[in-house]
């Protein structure tokens, strides 16, 4: 009986697996920068469009209102440290909401505009605030999966911000013409021609004081107001709260981190934390107002900022300071358009 010749049976050798391994290791090496630059420019368009959708909803506030809604309210108002204020009803996230499709949330916010009331924390401790909502956070930013925080802040503008840090920490303070003093005095010769130094942290009721396009304690503002022109004067930006006094707080409240000046620079990083900050690394603290209160983002060279026309554009963090603060400045009467 024949039997049939025995098949030798294939195989990979050592060295054919080696280079087949090398060649996986090649190819992954090459696709894994095209898909994070993939993940990362979804990452910004669906930033530009939180944005697009925060202008328009200012829009239509300012229609409904014939101002644009108030950076925040205390009521009443009280102009001391950040542990003295209460009576918070809200920043201009909360007076937004019913311009992004949120009127249902806005309704069940008991008491708001009545004075004497704490109205958001109680909201907040009933549980009746949710901590996060998709438009009000950019997915670039990792630090924020679990925090009730915000990306985004109402433009400030050159506003003053002298920290508790004392005056050789601020920095970025002569950008709002101003020194560090309360109230802060008018440098001689000024930095930047075209506009005075405003209120400390803009605390104040006074419009007139406040060089942006909100102020945290609610001043009337109105489109109008943007002298130098709607499409050269900011309107929002991002920002990264895990880099500032905002961290431990919530995106419904009013406070000074809901609208970033524009005396820091694009993109100034402040990752220290421990409460010696103003003795150990007060350039990088955390809660040094002066440096942290700016916009910035995780986006690689700049951060998007929405323009009071309601265009969004994506702004170097090497741009001239100078331009920088006239743009965010709404009646410096020195007008620029963004490079």
């Amino acid at each position: 009986m024949n039997q049939r010749p025995r098949r030798e049976r294939c195989a990979f050798t050592l060295i054919e697996l080696l280079v087949a391994i090398a060649v996986i290791a090649i190819l992954i090496g090459l696709l894994l920068p095209a898909v994070q630059n993939a993940r990362e420019a979804a990452a910004r368009m669906q930033c530009s469009n939180n944005l697009k959708q925060l202008a328009l909803a200012c829009h239509n506030y300012h229609d409904a209102h014939h101002r644009l809604p108030p950076g925040g309210v205390f009521n009443p108002p009280s102009f001391g440290t950040l542990a003295q204020e209460k009576y918070n009803q809200g920043g201009w996230t909360v007076y937004v909401l019913p311009h992004v499709e949120q009127e249902n949330l806005y309704r069940v916010i008991p008491k708001i505009g009545v004075p004497n009331r704490n109205t958001i924390p109680d909201a907040i401790a009933a549980g009746l605030i949710p901590n996060t909502l998709p438009f009000l956070r950019c997915p670039s930013d990792p630090d924020l999966p679990d925090k009730p925080l915000t990306n985004y802040g109402g433009n400030g503008g050159p506003q003053c911000r002298a920290s508790a840090c004392g005056p050789a920490s601020d920095i970025f303070q002569h950008h709002c013409n101003g020194t560090s003093s309360e109230p802060p005095l008018p440098l001689n010769p000024p930095t930047h021609p075209g506009y005075p130094p405003g209120t400390n942290l803009g605390k104040t009721l006074d419009a007139a004081q406040i060089r942006g396009m909100f102020g945290p304690y609610g001043p009337t503002i109105t489109i109008g107001m943007a002298t130098d022109g709607a499409s050269n004067t900011l309107l929002f930006g991002e920002t990264l709260p895990g880099e500032s006094i905002s961290r431990t707080g919530h995106w419904a409240l009013a406070g000074p981190g809901r609208t970033p000046s524009t005396i820091t620079p694009i993109n100034y990083h402040t990752n220290y934390f421990e409460p010696d900050g103003c003795t150990a690394a007060p350039l990088r603290y955390s809660e040094n107002s002066n440096l942290a209160s700016g916009f910035k983002s995780r986006h690689s060279g700049g951060a998007q900022l929405a323009l009071v026309d309601g265009s969004v554009r994506f702004v170097h963090e090497a741009i001239d300071h100078r331009t920088y603060q006239y743009l965010g400045c709404r009646n410096d009467g020195q007008p620029v358009t963004l490079p």
